[in-house]
């Protein structure tokens, strides 16, 4: 019983192990990392995926829209969420998440402002530009 209870520990080491290794061999990076309004500037290789996330409260009526097109030949775009807090209490803000991944070298900025949306004096109240640099 115990030479078998040590057969299926090394089996399922060896299954584990293989997926791992073979998950690292793969040509194309699956890698997902968060950006916030503090990185101004972003370093990802070439089929990476990010996620830039902005503190938002549309409950106030506020909202990030883009300032400026962005490169489609340098990122794709992919959804865009929001994420509101685990709370009970209305009105609460959360965060704005942008999912990208990078098409090809070169470098493209993610260039949004914070609106009330509905309004006719647009002038935004914050803004966020992100230099991405594509290796």
């Amino acid at each position: 019983m115990l030479n078998f209870q040590i057969s299926c520990r090394r089996a399922i080491l060896i299954f584990v192990s293989a997926c791992f290794f073979a998950s690292c061999s793969t040509g194309s990076r699956i890698s997902k990392t968060s950006f916030t309004a503090a990185d101004r500037t972003i370093a990802v290789s070439k089929s990476e995926s990010f996620v830039l996330r902005l503190e938002s409260n549309p409950s106030e009526g506020y909202r990030w829209v883009w300032a400026q097109p962005l490169d489609y030949t340098v990122l794709a775009l992919g959804n865009e969420s929001f994420s509101a807090p685990e709370t009970t209490s209305s009105g609460t803000g959360g965060y704005q998440e942008w999912h990208f991944r990078a098409v090809d070298a070169g470098s493209a900025v993610i260039s949004l402002k914070y609106i009330l949306l509905g309004s006719k004096d647009t002038v935004p109240i914050r803004t966020q530009e992100t230099l991405v640099t594509v290796k």
